[in-house]
């Protein structure tokens, strides 16, 4: 049996919401399940969502930043991620994700200037949950865990990966595809940042993905396998 599973994604243009989910698609599949898709960034596509319909929550990347409180839709979606993490939800964080789900469980978000881009080497302190090898990588900010958290993976630069319970949070995108580039390439739009779609970066962050997009595919199936795994434990330990 199919359970609910919803991503938020952010500053996407209606209609290619389920186009920035990539890889993540058929790793849900393959775990047994759909993943339907929300925003709150779009005034007139804010979600109507009632937690009780929701068995797993996944928050996907943003160009803007968790930390910029100017936003106006922030609030707002950090207060129903708040929600779904005190009922107990499992929430899967990525990049943007990740950074909220550890700004809202006591951890913090640090500016680091440059970030990282492109293919960066993962290494795991469990490659079960968190495949070790090279992910895609697009961020600023970098995560400090919460309290408690269980740090799964790094790389040189920043933390990677981290468990809060039967949360998941990994600053790397395990979702991106060359389709997932050619769509934020021509689909973000009413962001706080800006992104060139003419960056001659994207050409080679493309052929990167396409260098490597048969593994990336495998390990993100590992990677969504042992994030509902632990959710399925949670929630028969719910029962």
């Amino acid at each position: 049996m199919r359970q609910s599973v919803l991503a938020l994604v952010h500053g996407v243009q209606p209609g290619a919401e389920a186009d920035m989910l990539g890889h993540l698609t058929g790793a849900f599949a393959r775990s047994g399940h759909d993943v339907g898709t929300a925003s709150f960034t779009h005034p007139d596509h804010a979600p109507r969502l009632r937690l009780e319909d929701l068995r797993m929550l996944v928050v996907m990347g943003s160009l803007d930043s968790c930390t910029d409180d100017s936003l106006p839709w922030l609030d707002a979606e950090s207060r129903f991620v708040c929600a779904a993490i005190g009922r107990g939800i499992p929430v899967l964080g990525i990049c943007f994700g990740a950074q909220l789900l550890a700004r809202l469980t006591g951890g913090r978000v640090v500016s680091d200037g440059a970030g990282e881009r492109g293919m960066v080497e993962v290494c795991s302190e469990d490659p079960e949950r968190v495949p070790a090898g090279r992910w895609y990588a697009h961020h600023r900010d970098h995560i400090v865990p919460p309290p408690g958290a269980e740090v799964l993976a790094s790389s040189e630069s920043c933390v990677q990966a981290f468990a809060y319970g039967p949360h998941l949070g990994v600053q790397f995108h395990p979702e991106a595809s060359p389709a997932t580039i050619d769509t934020w390439r021509t689909s973000f739009y009413g962001t706080n940042a800006s992104l060139a779609a003419d960056d001659p970066a994207w050409v080679e962050d493309r052929a990167a993905l396409a260098d490597h997009d048969r593994s990336l595919a495998t390990r993100t199936a590992l990677l969504v396998r042992g994030f509902v795994r632990s959710a399925q434990r949670r929630l028969s330990g719910a029962v």
